[in-house]
């Protein structure tokens, strides 16, 4: 009886390299993507400070109080870190700010001159809707003016005594006054 043949070690062949490769391609960019789209990083210490800039732009310290005094800049980075779409529009949009003034000659948007980062954000507050620019310009802006004027710091400038509930209106029962 002739003892059977051992069997042949299994060969690695050119379609068995590209189709490895394909797969680890496939996969790598799966993750890139997981990663970009769907889990968004938060933002780092100077892109923090990239987006306090920007709310030094949206509201200055001058006749009224800035976004420093009613204490914005927290809260708001907290709200839109805490939900995907908003926390990936935060973080692209701040790169591309400080892109933008990479192209224009400044280390950062941080480092441009007050009238180069409005006009910036005034561009961007134009821009075609569906864009990150603009939704970036929006959320920021709108949520941003909703927290520092339900701060009370920023009523008094306006002479706005405070929310007339709970305490009512006293005096609802006079005509108006002049």
């Amino acid at each position: 009886m002739i003892p059977p043949r051992p069997a042949a070690p299994p060969r690695f062949t050119r379609r068995d390299a590209v189709s490895a490769g394909a797969g680890a391609l496939s996969l790598g960019t799966g993750l890139f993507i997981l990663r970009r789209v769907l889990l968004p990083s938060r933002l780092s210490p100077e892109e923090r400070e990239t987006f306090a800039a920007v709310l030094d732009v949206l509201l200055p310290d001058g006749t009224f109080p800035g976004h420093r005094a009613t204490g914005v800049l927290a809260p708001l980075l907290s709200e839109l870190e805490s939900r995907r779409q908003t926390r990936r529009a935060l973080a692209d949009g701040v790169r591309l700010l400080d892109r933008e003034a990479r192209a224009r000659g400044a280390a950062s948007f941080r480092a441009l001159p007050e009238p180069a980062g409005a006009e910036i954000l005034e561009r961007w507050s134009s821009e075609e809707t569906g864009t990150i620019r603009r939704f970036f310009f929006q959320v920021v802006r709108g949520r941003a003016m909703e927290l520092h004027y339900a701060h009370p710091a920023s009523w008094k400038p306006l002479r706005f005594g405070g929310p007339p509930q709970p305490d009512g209106h006293f005096d609802y029962a006079e005509p108006p006054r002049a």
